[in-house]
């Protein structure tokens, strides 16, 4: 596909619901994604004894601005992929402030005004408007719900053209929770290597992935294949439930000269804006080298929370035969609910301000996200387990009520 779906002209309709709703006693969010809100950070004796050690050393407080980031931290996500399975020097690190401005400096500095950029959909609508900022066409290829939200990659290979220069893929996926299989994530790296594209993938949810079959992502690249240029996005907004720290980070690998040249490009882009602060690289290196266990808690409570979704909604199901249907997510954060049989032939924005009006609910509709080949409402399972069962219940609520099913006999 090469435009993304959607309802720009609506989207009034839905703040204006949301506002109200919120207004109101017993407002509920099923969508609300903020870590911290959601109950999710890290000891604050951790980061306060890491800030302490820095502002105490005078040497440390001496500004030395690097344009590829602080060595020490570029040193800990050098350990942190290796952990992974996965060799990386430090030298193929860059540090940035956020997954956004990773994105915004790969698409500056590696893409020409007029490119286009493959992005996945349904998919986090920020990338598009991100692309179309700095001049780049975006093109959109799908994520099938029959097939458990995995890409195809022929149609990949389909809409690639001379003009493509970049291809972003998503891993855990947001909103669809899948996991790329390593052999879809082989043939793209191919593709992506033989036609000259670069390839950007997105690990934000790198440590939330919740079944065997879920790998660790890492590209077995060979096999007689000309290797991507390949850029790897990851931070500690997720890995360390630390969106406040605003630290972030690309890796690089693929072949040398292609690394070399695009590194000294991204270490010009970020030295126009030296945006991660030093004090928070401090932090944030002494965080991921000491974390692990702190991230697996992190990952152990979401894991529960989707637990608790997944039964809620077979039982919502249960009570609804017919009506609803999702895929188990294997990653991430997000579960599309999917509308089988819509009550009412209503679409995803009408159930979506209904949920607010009537029960005072928040969900996303899938048109956010590009999705609308069904119709669907976004869900996350961040939040804690009794907002989990009292948004399904709300769900449930507005399915089960007389205007409701009035409308659905129409």
């Amino acid at each position: 596909m090469e435009t993304r779906p959607g309802k720009p002209a609506t989207e009034k309709r839905i703040g204006k619901a949301l506002r109200e709703a919120e207004a109101r006693p017993g407002f509920l969010s099923l969508i609300n994604t903020n870590f911290h809100e959601c109950g999710l950070a890290p000891e604050a004796s951790a980061v306060t004894i890491a800030a302490t050690d820095f502002l105490h050393d005078p040497t440390r407080r001496a500004y030395r601005p690097d344009p590829a980031g602080l060595p020490s931290l570029r040193e800990a996500v050098a350990r942190f992929v290796g952990r992974n399975g996965r060799t990386v020097e430090p030298s193929s690190v860059i540090v940035t402030a956020s997954a956004s401005e990773s994105y915004r400096h790969l698409f500056t500095a590696l893409c020409a005004p007029g490119d286009t950029v493959l992005l996945p959909c349904p998919g986090y609508p920020l990338f598009e408007e991100i692309a179309a900022r700095c001049g780049l066409d975006p093109r959109f290829y799908r994520l099938h719900f029959e097939s458990e939200w995995q890409i195809d990659p022929d149609e990949i290979s389909s809409l690639m053209t001379t003009d493509t220069a970049a291809l972003v893929l998503i891993s855990p996926h947001n909103p669809t929770g899948a996991i790329v299989d390593e052999s879809v994530l082989g043939e793209i790296s191919r593709l992506c290597g033989e036609r000259g594209v670069r390839l950007i993938v997105d690990e934000v949810f790198s440590e939330y992935r919740y079944d065997r079959r879920s790998s660790t992502g890492s590209l077995r690249q060979g096999s007689g294949s000309p290797d991507a240029a390949t850029f790897r996005i990851n931070g500690v907004s997720k890995l360390l439930a630390s969106p406040d720290l605003k630290v972030s980070w690309i890796v690089l690998s693929g072949p040398r000269d292609s690394v070399s040249d695009a590194r000294e490009r991204l270490e010009i882009e970020n030295d126009l804006y030296l945006s991660a602060s030093p004090i928070t690289q401090f932090i944030a290196a002494r965080l991921l080298d000491s974390g692990a266990r702190m991230t697996h808690r992190f990952v152990a409570q979401v894991r529960r929370r989707r637990d608790t979704m997944l039964g809620s909604l077979a039982e919502l199901a249960e009570r609804h035969p017919g009506l609803v249907s999702w895929v188990e997510p294997r990653g991430g954060i997000h579960l599309p609910l999917v509308f089988t049989r819509p009550p009412g032939d209503r679409d995803d924005e009408q159930i979506a301000v209904d949920l607010l009006e009537r029960q005072g609910l928040s969900v996303h509709p899938g048109y956010l996200y590009g999705e609308d080949e069904r119709t669907v409402v976004v869900l996350s399972y961040l939040a804690p387990p009794e907002t989990i069962r009292e948004g399904v219940s709300r769900i449930d609520a507005y399915l089960s009520s007389p205007d409701t099913m009035r409308a659905a006999r129409r």
